[in-house]
């Protein structure tokens, strides 16, 4: 699980992957290069917004084998944050919880 910060404003991405950390910064790398929405929300944020990330600052924010606990894992730390990139909404009904 990882959390990669925008370098021009406080929003930031929190992804999970069971591929190498290496791997996949690439894939997303590869996808801001090009001019199409709608690729990841990286790739929105710097379209619509001419900013970039900080890759080179990728924070590892857990490490689980299990997709199960790396998807809970991950909706937790994407609720933490306050301004976050990710559209995740269906673990909205959760946040009761995350709040005590």
């Amino acid at each position: 699980l990882v959390k990669i910060e925008c370098i021009d404003c406080n929003y930031a991405y929190v992804g999970q992957t069971k591929r190498k950390l290496r791997t996949r910064l690439k894939e997303h790398m590869n996808d801001v290069k090009k001019p199409v929405e709608a690729l990841s929300v990286i790739s929105n944020h710097r379209i619509n917004n001419d900013h970039c990330m900080d890759w080179e600052n990728t924070k590892i924010l857990d490490s689980e084998r299990s997709f199960y606990k790396r998807s809970i894992s991950e909706m937790i730390h994407i609720k933490m944050q306050t301004e976050v990139l990710n559209k995740q909404s269906d673990t909205d009904i959760y946040l009761p919880l995350l709040k005590q």
